[in-house]
């Protein structure tokens, strides 16, 4: 296993002669090594972008973004920079939400976009609908209810000390401020194929989101459930499974093309 680190991201089998990127995007809370037990068993043709948000991890060093449109702005030169062949995104819950705004404002490199994988995310209609962009995190939500959201969907480990509790309150927290803050401005509707991943089980992403996802989609649409709750890509090698066999079938097809 070798990883490349750079200023946002981080290269997991790097491989100047992969076939397929896959460019990815952690949930609320999360890291870029969030993705590492869904893409450690992938094949060395495809070369992995683990993106990350400034305020943790290889990050740490920098100031949280202020809102999702400065969220955007950081990770559009990046993305924009690294595409040069075949691409696939895969955005967990948060980051579902970044693979679809990211993928629809990308206007001469839309071409390479393989495959758009949205991950237990709810759908732009109804984050936009619950935004009410307050002026900075921890007004609309209280430390106490970022606390109570976390632990309902099972994102906090049994045995967290007071520091990482503070630590993962701080970040959820300001990523949350992100879905308070979200916009879909320059983003347009394409028409490259989405699926949609949800666990069974996931309290926070109901069945309704489907179609209004659905709704968002102009090109080829399909939804997978999985077991599991929101939190479902950890939680058995299924997801990870159907990833590497997903990203396999786009090789073999972009191998026939060039045939």
């Amino acid at each position: 296993m070798k990883m490349e680190q750079r200023e946002g991201y981080i290269i997991f089998n790097p491989n100047k002669k992969a076939k397929v990127k896959l460019m990815c995007f952690h949930h609320a809370g999360g890291s870029a090594l969030s993705f590492i037990p869904l893409v450690r068993t992938l094949p060395k043709d495809i070369e992995t972008y683990l993106f990350e948000l400034p305020g943790r991890g290889i990050s740490a060093n920098q100031d949280f973004v202020a809102n999702f449109s400065e969220a955007m702005a950081y990770f559009l030169p990046k993305v924009i920079d690294c595409m040069d062949r075949p691409t696939v995104f895969l955005g967990h819950s948060l980051g579902g939400l970044f693979s679809y705004a990211i993928s629809g404002s990308l206007s001469k490199k839309q071409n390479y976009i393989e495959r758009v994988i949205i991950s237990a995310a709810k759908s732009p209609q109804t984050v936009l609908e619950y935004a009410i962009h307050p002026e900075k995190p921890f007004i609309v939500r209280s430390r106490d209810s970022v606390k109570m959201d976390i632990e309902a969907l099972g994102g906090i480990p049994v045995d967290v000390d007071d520091s990482l509790l503070h630590s993962i309150i701080n970040i959820t927290g300001n990523d949350f401020h992100l879905l308070d803050t979200f916009t879909l401005d320059g983003v347009v509707k394409s028409s490259f194929p989405f699926e949609l991943w949800l666990g069974k089980y996931d309290k926070a992403v109901h069945e309704r989101e489907i179609y209004k996802w659905r709704e968002e989609i102009q090109g080829d649409f399909c939804y997978r459930y999985f077991n599991g709750g929101h939190f479902f890509i950890s939680e058995s090698t299924e997801p990870a499974d159907l990833l590497k066999e997903t990203l396999l079938t786009i090789m073999i097809n972009i191998e026939n093309k060039i045939v």
